[in-house]
């Protein structure tokens, strides 16, 4: 494919015109440093300079007055408008300079000198909420909740020895969980080892815990939220707490007194690992940065099906329902998460089906769509494409639209 099959009809808001040549400037702001009694100067680095887009078009033919009017009406219209230029694609500018010729010896003809700027956009200063500070504030609450709800109802003490063991191999059901759930954020590492010395120490120290219900809850809940100093990136967390918000044990017959207690006290232990499961995702999810608002809508949806159903939790026993700090602090963290994701997503790109006539490399869509090369890494990894410099053709695509 030649140079010129690459080359873009141009149109300025929908009216096309003709172009003979094009230029762009482009490049760093920099502010120029020079002391007395110094030879080297320093070049103070202000940020990159607004694309200018210089072109010189025309309009010809028959109807070229009627051609003429349409651009002049795009050209003085107010507001930033989309230029399709003929190498770089759509921008979003301003008409910063315009001109119009017309000459007796070109008939049929109007020729146009017009200099777009990039328009961006407008910055102001504005008070603003902290909503990720809330959502782990928030989840903060509900762990805290969550423990005194344990510590408040937990109690196996005169029951037959079978009962410990039962609860204790839920506690170790528990941290093989753990052991397993790490794998998937952290390599080798110090804060590995650490990580896995503390769940060693909480298996030596069972016994004892499970006779002061206070320091078992909070032992559950400190080692589900040591899963975020792992070494790792922070979307991979979030799945990691998703994982564990599965967590379950089989539960015995309840035929008896004591199987109901073994029954109560396992499900109650399960419940608290879901609700610091929850908690830890929803103060992931307040670090994430998300590459599009489809991945924090998606990150809200799960966490609020997932605080919808510890909301149903009901005593397996009794069947009476947590108590109403717990569920007060799932409310709290509902209205932090739905704030906090929403306000992120708001601002964030969306994403689009893009399709190619033809095989191209993800560098040159790239740059095509955003003026960046480099972010075809990008386009490869949305796309698991095996082979970057042949996107394929005829087939959609997942592309941010900015």
């Amino acid at each position: 494919m030649s140079w010129r099959d690459q080359l873009r009809p141009a149109s300025f808001r929908g009216v096309a015109f003709r172009y003979e040549e094009t230029d762009t400037e482009l490049g760093r702001r920099n502010h120029l440093h020079e002391y007395p009694d110094r030879d080297l100067p320093y070049v103070e680095d202000l940020g990159r300079k607004a694309k200018t887009f210089s072109i010189e078009a025309y309009v010809i033919g028959d109807d070229y007055m009627a051609q003429r009017d349409a651009l002049e009406a795009a050209l003085d219209a107010e507001g930033p408008g989309e230029l399709i230029h003929p190498r770089y694609g759509a921008r979003n500018v301003s008409v910063t300079a315009a001109r119009v010729r017309e000459t007796t010896r070109q008939g049929r003809m109007a020729v146009f000198s017009i200099t777009f700027t990039e328009a961006g956009n407008r910055s102001e200063p504005s008070a603003t909420t902290a909503t990720d500070k809330q959502t782990q504030s928030a989840a903060g609450g509900l762990a805290t909740a969550a423990e005194n709800e344990l510590a408040d109802n937990f109690d196996i003490d005169g029951q037959p020895g079978w009962v410990s063991l039962g609860v204790t191999d839920t506690l170790n059901s528990f941290t093989s969980q753990l052991n397993q759930v790490q794998g998937m954020i952290a390599g080798p590492g110090n804060a590995v080892a650490d990580f896995t010395g503390a769940i060693t120490r909480f298996e030596n120290e069972l016994t004892g815990l499970l006779q002061t219900p206070a320091a078992l809850a909070t032992n559950i809940t400190s080692l589900v939220a040591a899963l975020e100093s792992l070494p790792g990136n922070v979307a991979n967390s979030l799945q990691v707490y998703e994982t564990l918000f599965d967590f379950s044990v089989a539960a015995p017959a309840a035929n008896t007194a004591a199987a109901q207690t073994l029954v109560r006290s396992q499900q109650q232990l399960v419940h608290l690992v879901k609700v610091a499961a929850v908690a830890g995702a929803a103060r992931v999810s307040s670090q994430i940065p998300f590459d599009s608002s489809a991945e924090a809508l998606a990150a809200r949806d799960w966490l609020l099906a997932a605080m919808d159903s510890l909301a149903n939790y009901t005593d397996p026993v009794t069947g009476l329902p947590a108590d109403d700090g717990e569920y007060d602090a799932l409310s709290a963290l509902r209205h932090a998460v739905v704030e906090d994701l929403n306000t992120r997503a708001a601002k964030l790109p969306q994403i689009v089906s893009h399709t190619l006539n033809h095989y191209v490399p993800a560098v040159v869509l790239a740059w095509d769509l955003y003026g960046d090369a480099e972010r075809g890494d990008e386009i490869v990894a949305r796309n698991h494409v095996a082979r970057p410099g042949f996107l394929p053709a005829g087939e959609p695509l997942e592309v941010l639209n900015a």
